[in-house]
């Protein structure tokens, strides 16, 4: 097949992984970033991740196309995998990957796209190359990477891993996030963590919760995929002006004094939450990692030992001043108060100076050899 480009507007397809939020949060962080690059370029999202995610975060995307475009991992919780069901649902996706591609690569050219972003999408990087039209691939770690650790129990996941390595390695253009779990000398660009843009101010946010100004805001998320919290096993805290807002599996909004609960999906959007609060303490996903990176805010953070990004996280996570690990059994029961007592040192840190998001935009624009309306930006992070 060739490609068939249109002339203006440019149109990309944005091809995102489902696993949890944080490929999705760091997406609409670009894409948000493209547009204030070139407000005229469309740009249409393939993803499984609800299309609320996206509106939520205002990424000004034109169309949305619920789309299974790779597997990730089943999760049974927030901290449990299902190894034996994503080996079986991997090996049918790359089975039915020949002819779902091959399907697809029809749609991209009928709808003449520029470029094609894949982040860590297999089947928008299988689609792109039989339809001849460039190919991104954005990632912090690969699907073929998180999978290597199963196959010491289930070894048909050498088959899965050896395809879906080729797949990745047939990008166009490759870009990798700080911290990349597997650095690759190769990259085109290594880029700096990506979050989205607040949309209120943390003033504001806290008058919304109700926090008084004498008072200390901790945010509990576990990111993603949302978790039930046992609020009656709250451990003593270092002092009664402390609040500490769960977003969790909660149906509704409930101030209850010393704890609030926020559903997972609400009123309140979580960069501002992060914005917000005077610490975060939760799982060591990318996309919270990325907004208490990007908003230099106190972290206490929980690993997963047995998802293989955990490790890559927290050795990037305890390089920063302002965090602390908390362990498996003190988070269940919410035995928070030492970590709380560090969190709350009165130690101010830098914000960093340009989000990752910008940088990314402008990969894109010089990959896709588009118009832009402001300069590149100042910072770049070579290899």
């Amino acid at each position: 097949m060739e490609s068939s480009i249109g002339k203006m507007p440019p149109r990309i397809a944005y091809f995102i992984s489902s696993h949890g939020f944080g490929h999705a949060a760091r997406s609409a962080a670009i894409i948000t970033a493209l547009l204030d690059q070139n407000p005229s370029i469309e740009i249409d999202i393939y993803s499984e991740t609800p299309e609320w995610f996206f509106i939520e975060s205002s990424a000004g995307y034109a169309n949305y196309f619920k789309m299974q475009t790779d597997i990730g991992v089943t999760q049974r919780s927030p901290m449990e995998m299902d190894i034996p069901d994503t080996l079986n649902r991997v090996t049918m996706f790359l089975d039915s990957l020949p002819a779902a591609s091959e399907q697809l690569a029809r749609t991209l050219l009928e709808r003449n796209y520029t470029g094609i972003i894949a982040d860590i999408s297999p089947l928008g990087i299988a689609a792109a190359k039989k339809a001849g039209i460039p190919c991104i691939l954005f990632e912090n770690f690969t699907w073929d990477w998180i999978y290597q650790p199963f196959t010491n129990g289930y070894p048909n996941f050498h088959g899965v891993i050896r395809q879906l390595k080729s797949i990745f390695e047939q990008a166009d253009f490759h870009a990798q996030f700080i911290p990349a779990c597997q650095p690759d000398a190769t990259a085109n660009l290594t880029i700096p963590p990506c979050s989205r843009k607040t949309k209120q101010t943390a003033a504001a946010t806290r008058q919304k919760l109700g926090i008084k100004q004498n008072e200390k805001l901790g945010l509990i998320s576990m990111g993603g995929i949302p978790d039930s919290f046992a609020l009656n096993q709250i451990g003593e805290l270092p002092n009664p002006a402390i609040r500490l807002a769960f977003v969790g599996s909660f149906t509704q909004f409930e101030n209850r004094g010393s704890t609030i609960c926020i559903p997972h999906q609400s009123d309140f959007y979580h960069p501002d939450l992060v914005e917000a609060a005077d610490f975060v303490i939760g799982k060591a996903g990318y996309s919270t990692m990325a907004e208490i990176y990007n908003a230099a805010k106190p972290f206490g953070y929980l690993l997963r030992p047995d998802f293989r990004e955990s490790t890559i996280l927290g050795e990037f996570l305890s390089s920063l001043p302002y965090t602390t690990a908390v362990s498996q059994a003190d988070f269940d029961c919410l035995n928070l108060s030492k970590p709380i007592e560090f969190l709350l040192s009165d130690v101010n840190f830098p914000r960093p100076a340009l989000n990752g998001s910008k940088i990314a935009a402008d990969f894109v624009i010089d990959c896709f050899k588009l118009e832009r309306s402001f300069p590149r930006s100042a910072s770049e992070f070579p290899n």
